[in-house]
């Protein structure tokens, strides 16, 4: 997976690899940027802006950020492209302040938020969170219309017209394939970063409890994917 280190020295990242994907023309701006997503340990790609298109595809439900210099065309002209062309993924738009009417213009063009430069980097990873939070709450099950919703207060998942009650664990190992949705994640990982480090690798723990997901989300529960050898992944 390419950092923001990396830009220019390797092609961009495939999009299913990255929770964010930052598509920028300014190296300078776009390792800063890279620097906030890393402490925040999400998974990043990088590309140009000539590349979204390619790497920000179908099925990408992660977090786009658009770092927006001003000799390029304006911010609200790239956003409604993307927007026209299909894209659904929420957009964040690093740009200059150029006062409320360039806000609102942004807006109306399809962004979901935007932060000034120069950014707050506190500011910048709590707009993204509340975003990638956004988006991974609520999805249609592929290849039907059922709805997917998430409640993290309630520790409740809505599936249709059904609610579905999970264990704290159960909801976290869901919560957390939802936040990553068509990226394969091992049982290592669930365990170090969702279960606990104390609890010894590859054991059966994160197999029985996915087995009790699947068995409460009833005919959805064939979303919730296991490959021997890759791990675990929501489909999109």
């Amino acid at each position: 997976m390419l950092s923001y280190a990396q830009m220019g020295e390797q092609t961009a990242a495939q999009p299913a690899a990255a929770q964010v994907v930052v598509a920028s023309e300014h190296t300078e701006w776009a390792s800063t940027v890279c620097k906030v997503f890393e402490e925040l340990k999400l998974d990043v790609a990088a590309c140009n802006e000539e590349e979204i298109g390619e790497v920000v595809g179908f099925g990408f439900q992660g977090l786009l950020v658009l770092v927006q210099g001003p000799k390029h065309e304006s911010a609200a002209e790239r956003v409604k492209v993307l927007r026209q062309s299909g894209k659904r993924c929420p957009v964040l738009i690093l740009c200059a302040d150029n006062g409320p009417e360039a806000a609102a213009e942004l807006l109306e063009a399809g962004a979901d938020d935007y932060v000034c430069l120069p950014f707050n980097g506190r500011e910048l990873a709590a707009r993204a969170r509340a975003l990638i939070r956004r988006s991974s709450d609520q999805w249609l099950i592929p290849g039907s219309r059922t709805e997917v919703r998430i409640d993290p207060d309630k520790r409740m998942v809505q599936v249709g017209p059904k609610s579905v009650k999970l264990t704290p664990t159960e909801f976290a190992i869901f919560q957390y394939l939802a936040e990553r949705p068509g990226i394969w994640i091992s049982s290592d990982r669930i365990i170090t970063e969702v279960i606990g480090t104390h609890h010894a690798p590859r054991t059966a723990l994160v197999r029985v409890h996915v087995h009790h997901i699947r068995r409460k989300l009833g005919d959805c529960g064939w979303c919730v994917r296991a490959e021997h050898g890759r791990g675990y992944m929501l489909s999109v």
